[in-house]
This record gives structure tokens, C-alpha cells and sequence, in this order.
């Protein structure tokens, strides 16, 4: 008997406000006239966990939605799209973290953010009962959740792994300079370590895939997958690497592309695909989530995504 859950996220959740199409003019006029103003959930946990569900895969959430404002309606629209919140925290002392996304005519997106409760998910919040049955717990995103960065992400990872789960891991952006020695107690925990490009070069200066690669297997991480957007990823496994081209596809809106890369990679682990494989899954969920608004746009059944796989063209890896 398949358990409920066989994916447990954790980390951010967001409500996303898009507004586009945005250019540079919007500080240089008055009134900037848009498309209309959506509300849609996001952030990286909740969007990794969406596109899950809508794969048929049980995955809970474990993220801090605050009581104030949006967060009801944060937690009902994750419930609508099939994912089990009984361990998602409401906190009455604050709001739902919030993102303004602004989304240029080429699909580019640019957010202004407010972090809100997602500054208050720690060690504590994760119950070991949270792990029961669970074959990978993902972390979206390091980096982003100050009371569980460092040894938090580190104690939570190293519970996942003693339940038998794999574990998975992005990041964010690392502003403060202080991202790598946050993360050096945890990437020894961390079985697929998915940072993207930029993510990649914040933590670690300049270089190339390879190298950020060769850099993070070095610090402890199993595997390593580098997100390159529209040339796909770069795959780090076992004494091999190489890179996985992406599909070539309209770009409307690239929000939560990089959630959905981690999606598919983690559903490709499911089905014990082989590290390469599984990139090719992430790397056409990103593609399908590039083509509609929003950080859940994909809403594709594994079957159906499977056959784009097999009907889509190819772009040229990097």
C-alpha cells in the first residue's frame, strides 16, 4: 500500500501578487496601465508541493503561514491542489510572508518581497512525525529562512535521512555574504543539492558549472544539479557529469520555474530514474510552467508530461 505521503516540503510559502507586463518605466511615470493584478500562491516549498500533487504524487507541506490576512486563503488553495497541510504552522503574531512580482514582456520576473512568517519556521515546527513514511523531504529554499538556516536545516535534514528519506535541496539568492558558511553543516546532509547558476556563483565567486559541481560535492553534497535556465542543467552524479539540454517552448512567465525543475527531478527519484533522467523530467516541468502566469502554472498530470517529453523539441545544452 503506496503511504500518503510520499514527499514531505518544507520552507517558503508565499502569496504572489503579479503584476506585468513591467519595464524600467514604471519608476519614470505616474500611472503605469497592466494586465490584471493576480493573486496566486507561490513561494519554493508550496511550489514544489503543488506541482507534485498535480503529478498524483501525496506530499505534504510543513511551512509558517501567518493567521493575518491572505493566510486562510493560502492554505485553501493548497488544499484545493491535493497537498496535506496538517503540518503547515499559523502564526497569530504575523502575516503571510508576500511577494509583488513584477514580469517583464519577456517572461523575466523581478520580486519585491516581505519575508513575514516564513522568518519564523524553525527546528521546533518539524515534528518527527512529519517524516513517517516519507521516501524525500525537500527544503525550499536555503538561505530564505533565518530561524531554520544553518544548524536548523542541518538537525532537520539529519532526521529526515535516519527516517530513510532522500533529501533535496535549493537555495536562494546569497545576499549577505554569509550563505556558505550557513550551509557548510548542512551540505553534508543534502543527497541533491539544486541551486541554480546564480545561486551557485553567490555562494561560491566566479566559475562554471563543473566547478561550482566539483566545490559543493567537495563540502559534502551526494549530488549535484545547476540550474541554467533556458540551457537546461548541469547534472553532477556518482564520477560523471553532464550537461541536460531544456525544451525549446514560448516563454510567458519564468516565476517558480526553478520550483518546478525541483518538482519533476523529485518525481523522476520516485520512479528510481537514474540522476539524468530525472533532470530531463525537472527540465520539461519548467518548461510547461514557463508557458502560463504564475508559480503553479503547470498543472499537468504525469502522463501528460511525459508525452511533451516525447513530443517537444529540444534546446541545445550549454
Amino acid at each position: 500500500m503506496q503511504p500518503k505521503n510520499q514527499v514531505l516540503c518544507i520552507g517558503l510559502a508565499v502569496v504572489d501578487l503579479l503584476v506585468r507586463p513591467v519595464d524600467a518605466s514604471v519608476f519614470s511615470v505616474d500611472t503605469l496601465h497592466v494586465e490584471p493584478i493576480e493573486f496566486l500562491s507561490g513561494g519554493d516549498a508550496l511550489n514544489q508541493a503543488t506541482a507534485l500533487a498535480d503529478l498524483g504524487v501525496g506530499v505534504a507541506l510543513l511551512a509558517c503561514i501567518g493567521q493575518k490576512g491572505l493566510g486562510d486563503a493560502l492554505v485553501q488553495r493548497a488544499e484545493e491542489r491535493g497537498i496535506d497541510t496538517s503540518f503547515v504552522v499559523r502564526d497569530a503574531q504575523t502575516a503571510p510572508a508576500t511577494s509583488v512580482v513584477l514580469i517583464t514582456k519577456e517572461g523575466q520576473r523581478h520580486f519585491l518581497y516581505n519575508e513575514g512568517s516564513n522568518a519564523v519556521l524553525s527546528a521546533g515546527h518539524v515534528p518527527d512525525a512529519a517524516f513517517d513514511g516519507v521516501q524525500v523531504v525537500s527544503v525550499g529554499s536555503l538561505l530564505a529562512l533565518p530561524s531554520l538556516d544553518g544548524a536548523g536545516v542541518a538537525q532537520v535534514l539529519k532526521s529526515a535521512k535516519a527516517h530513510g528519506a532522500l533529501t533535496v535541496a535549493d537555495a536562494t539568492h546569497d545576499g549577505d555574504g554569509t550563505g556558505l558558511k550557513k550551509l557548510l553543516p548542512v551540505l553534508p546532509y543534502i543527497d541533491y543539492f539544486v541551486p541554480s547558476i546564480g545561486e551557485a556563483q553567490a555562494l561560491l565567486g566566479p566559475g562554471d558549472p563543473v566547478t561550482y559541481a566539483q566545490k559543493l560535492r567537495e563540502y559534502g553534497v551526494g549530488n549535484v544539479i545547476i540550474k541554467l535556465g533556458e540551457q537546461g542543467c548541469h547534472v553532477s552524479c556518482g564520477s560523471s557529469g553532464m550537461a541536460v539540454p531544456t525544451y525549446r517552448v514560448p516563454v510567458v512567465d519564468t516565476t517558480g520555474c526553478g520550483d518546478a525543475f525541483v518538482a519533476g527531478f523529485i518525481a523522476g527519484l520516485l520512479r528510481g530514474w537514474d540522476a539524468p533522467q530525472c533532470a530531463r523530467l525537472g527540465n520539461v516541468m519548467g518548461a510547461l510552467n514557463a508557458m502560463q502566469v504564475g508559480a503553479n502554472a503547470c498543472r499537468r498530470s504525469l502522463d501528460e508530461v511525459l508525452r511533451f517529453m516525447d513530443e517537444a523539441s529540444v534546446l541545445r545544452g550549454a
